[in-house]
């Protein structure tokens, strides 16, 4: 078997991927006979937004969850053009952001009562050429995030995603796969709080768990600022020296200083770092580092570790997210750049679906990779 998939789906100009960051699983289909087109041939773009009727829930690329692809919006539509389904749009179209690094959207149904605005390049699949799910599929995989990236990192046109060449195989091919969708959930109408008759005693009865609300971070995890001052940092590394983390990247972390500590207080990788200042960053602390004092460290305490309770990455996969930053902008102080303190922080009400899961999904862009390998 080879691994063919990848290099042969989409061409070397748009690809340039290094062999080493291929990690696409071997797969047995010779895809080298497959036909080339360019993602021009494929589809076409989708015109003429209009002001939406009514307000609905505005969906644009910032609503996107990147690890998951879930669309989740934060506010109406107003006095602006936007693309509505059964008007502009219709189910198995495509919505590319702007932003390569965000996962496309499939329309379905579900859309009906949302708005996606200009931020979008909608698409429209020429379903005798090309299976509108697997198309979406290949946009949104790890690669083709890359892919797109390659012809515009920001603000992708439809004059740069025209440029796309893709292997397209048949029909029956393409279809063979199938995944779940994202969700797509109006955040301004849930509630974790439900009405009460409170003329009847049994009303003032209500318990924590009748109102689903999850447990503080303060019960289930030690919040405390970093340990090491900025003073105490130094810029080169020492024999009795450790890494120190003094900023939260959305790259792989690299040492920028290192300092003294006492050994105690080094992570042994079961602790959470999180940035007291908006957006609010998250990652873990790396097992044998400190974290600086402009950092806030969050350790899961051993008393409440079980099979139900959360993990490190489960906790900055939620503190990364809409819901998550939302959650922690809720108990920040400050309106210019709002700024969390420990104690805020302990405030926080974790999410059933984070303190019940011991084991964080794939990112949506892996899973699609995957499923396209299998092919």
């Amino acid at each position: 078997m080879s691994s063919v998939w990848y290099t042969a789906t989409l061409d070397d100009s748009n690809w340039q991927l290094p062999r080493h960051e291929e990690r696409a699983a071997d797969v047995d289909i010779q895809v080298a006979s497959w036909p080339m087109r360019h993602l021009g041939e494929l589809a076409v773009p989708v015109d003429e937004a209009r002001v939406a009727e009514g307000r609905p829930p505005l969906i644009t690329p910032r609503d996107i969850e990147r690890e998951t692809g879930d669309q989740v919006p934060r506010e109406h539509t107003e006095l602006q053009p936007v693309f509505q389904v059964h008007r502009q749009l219709m189910e198995g179209d495509i919505l590319l952001p702007g932003t390569s690094a965000i996962p496309a959207v499939l329309v379905t149904e579900a859309h009906a009562r949302f708005a996606f605005s200009t931020g979008f390049v909608p698409i429209r699949p020429n379903t005798n050429l090309v299976d509108a799910l697997f198309l979406w599929m290949l946009l949104s995989s790890s690669r083709g995030i890359r892919a797109r990236a390659n012809v515009s990192a920001m603000n992708l046109d439809w004059d740069a995603a025209k440029r796309l060449r893709i292997a397209v195989p048949p029909l029956a091919v393409q279809r063979t796969q199938s995944v779940a969708l994202p969700s797509v959930r109006w955040l301004a109408a849930e509630s974790r709080w439900r009405t009460a008759n409170l003329r009847t005693a049994q009303a003032w009865g209500i318990h924590r768990s009748e109102i689903k609300e999850g447990d503080r971070l303060r019960d289930i995890a030690q919040i405390r600022d970093g340990d090491v001052d900025d003073g105490a940092i130094f810029a080169v590394p020492g024999t009795s020296r450790v890494p120190v983390l003094t900023a939260i990247k959305a790259e792989e972390s690299v040492p920028e200083g290192w300092a003294t500590i006492a050994r105690k207080k080094v992570s042994d990788g079961s602790e959470v770092a999180l940035s007291p200042v908006f957006p609010f960053r998250a990652c873990p602390l790396p097992a044998g580092w400190v974290a600086s004092r402009r950092l806030l460290v969050l350790r899961i305490e051993e008393s409440v570790v079980s099979p139900q309770s959360p993990t490190v990455d489960g906790l900055v996969t939620w503190f990364n997210s809409i819901a998550g930053r939302s959650a922690l902008g809720a108990v920040a102080s400050g309106t210019v750049l709002p700024r969390l303190s420990a104690a805020a922080l302990g405030r926080v009400a974790v999410p059933d679906a984070v303190a019940q899961s011991r084991r964080t999904a794939e990112p949506l862009a892996v899973q699609l990779e995957r499923a396209l390998g299998l092919l």
